[in-house]
């Protein structure tokens, strides 16, 4: 299970995720499947799969590409989806060695379709096995639990409901913590652990709020413990080489390309993944279009604990990998989000972000698009600027490329017909990846600094790369402009390889008392 917390005005509110629940009828493909040109734009290697006995299933890198373009990197992000949205293997959590692992003898036909029609309990996915920001970084310096060992839920659900694990997790932010009340308050800021916050929370069309949560992968959280980077005074040692173990400082590992045969979780590289939820406990008939989690929400004030079902409409994943040590980035979002022109998607029960008649929706609300909902000032001290129950009217500032949609549009089609229509993951499209073209390791000796440097960075149509339910009131940016700034715990200009999640741990000092 998963838990999210938030705080806002005093209110603090919990919700334990438990592993994924949808429910189960036949529902219609997101286009009409006469009309897709099955344009992969893929070389013949490349081509995504859809078997988890392949090499290239689940895989730390490209491949053995001498040279990669725009949509083989595509290719490769859809392909990284679909493993990370597989089911977990079966013997976890009985073995926690098995978190992160797909489950090599699921069939297909059978990927993402939903539990039963009531919408019990289904099997988490690969991604929802990884190890949660949040438990990574405790307080008084306490060193994390073991890989797959699932985090213990809420007292407060425990005691009403029985539940007996969760994982905890920040519901109005995508960012990590940081302390001061802009990153508290914030669900979308000027993306991750920046000092000027920009936006605030997201407010679905149904009034209710977006929740998010941060993983990383195996061989990131490894990396982590067995460098004790969860005290911050100990990433101040692998940043300057201190022990004269670390030439290159802190530097995050990489992914290897597959070899043939199915790959450890070793060779798979550093991995960072952020979620995006709406509510959708009221709304059962879009269950069969969403990938669900079952939650029990928590007022810790009252010792309520009340069920709901989450639905997801944002997935976010960065990779480092061998041939693209300045990571590869790529964002996926439920098509049901905002309008996407020329897709020509059908969206039965409208759109999550954007109401084609919000001039006439009562009561009265601000119709202008990605609208921040805090004003904050330099020291971080936000003020609220509308009601966090009124929706946000959210567009896309920049068109999915076409030749990602016609990926999107030849993916969806596949997943349609492999498992009768009735898969939810034939509802969700890539918007877009960023990568290096000539990439070149920004680590070569200890002490880095901020801005790292990074090579020429591309992406489909030279676009930024913004997911609307993440960078809602930040779509102008590309994902390494705000990355190349990240710093350890400690200090101010230290960099940690592009991750924001090493400021979350604590320490005595402050950023930049060095």
């Amino acid at each position: 299970m998963r838990v999210f917390t938030y705080a806002w005005r005093g209110l603090s509110i919990m919700a334990a995720l438990s592993a994924p629940v949808q429910a189960g009828e036949a529902v219609t493909p997101p286009v009409d499947a006469a009309t897709v040109t099955p344009a992969w734009g893929c070389t013949a290697d490349m081509v995504p799969v859809l078997d988890p006995t392949s090499p290239q299933f689940l895989a730390g890198d490209l491949g053995a590409y001498t040279s990669s373009s725009q949509p083989v990197v595509d290719c490769f992000a859809w392909q990284a989806f679909a493993a990370l949205q597989w089911p977990v293997d079966s013997r976890w959590p009985d073995d926690p060695d098995k978190a992160g692992e797909p489950d090599r003898q699921f069939q297909a036909a059978d990927w993402g379709i939903p539990a039963d029609p009531l919408g019990r309990e289904s099997r988490p996915r690969v991604w929802e096995t990884f190890k949660p920001v949040q438990d990574i970084f405790l307080a008084d310096e306490a060193k994390p639990t073991a890989w797959g060992v699932p985090s213990p839920a809420p007292g407060t659900c425990s005691k009403a409901t029985g539940a007996g694990m969760g994982r905890q997790l920040n519901s109005l932010s995508k960012v990590p913590g940081g302390g001061i009340q802009a990153r508290l308050a914030a669900s979308v800021i000027n993306p991750d652990e920046t000092s000027e916050a920009v936006g605030g929370w997201l407010t679905d069309q149904a009034g209710e709020l977006v929740w998010f949560e941060r993983l990383v992968s195996r061989a990131e959280f490894e990396y982590i413990v067995d460098n004790q980077l969860y005290l911050a005074s100990r990433q101040q040692a692998v940043a300057t080489n201190q022990d004269g173990q670390h030439t290159q400082g802190l530097s995050l590992p990489t992914g290897q390309p597959p070899q043939g045969e199915v790959q450890s979780w070793q060779d798979r590289g550093a991995m960072e993944i952020k979620v995006a939820w709406r509510n959708l406990s009221d709304r059962q008939k879009l269950w069969p279009r969403y990938h669900t989690a079952k939650a029990w929400l928590t007022n810790p004030k009252t010792g309520d604990c009340q069920q709901a079902v989450m639905g997801m409409v944002g997935f976010h994943f960065i990779l480092k990998s061998e041939h693209f040590p300045n990571f590869i980035w790529a964002t996926f979002e439920h098509i049901d989000n905002v309008p996407t022109p020329g897709a020509g998607y059908t969206h039965p029960n409208g759109f999550s972000f954007y109401d084609p008649h919000c001039a006439s929706a009562t009561p009265k609300r601000d119709c202008a698009p990605n609208q921040p909902r805090v004003k904050c000032d330099t020291k971080g001290n936000c003020k609220p600027l509308y009601p966090m129950s009124e929706p946000v009217q959210v567009e896309r500032r920049y068109p999915i490329p076409s030749e990602t949609m016609q990926l999107n549009l030849a993916m969806q089609d596949k997943i349609a017909k492999v498992t009768g229509g009735k898969s939810v993951f034939q509802y969700y499209q890539l918007i877009n990846t960023q990568w290096a073209q000539s990439p070149v390791g920004p680590y070569t000796a200890p002490g880095k600094t901020v801005p790292l440097k990074v090579s020429s960075m591309t992406s489909s149509g030279n676009q930024p790369v913004a997911n609307v339910t993440m960078e809602t009131y930040v779509q102008d940016k590309a994902c390494t402009d705000c990355h190349k700034n990240a710093t350890i715990a400690t200090s101010r200009d230290l960099a940690s390889d592009f991750s924001f999640i090493f400021f979350r741990a604590e320490s005595s000092a402050e950023p930049g008392d060095e």
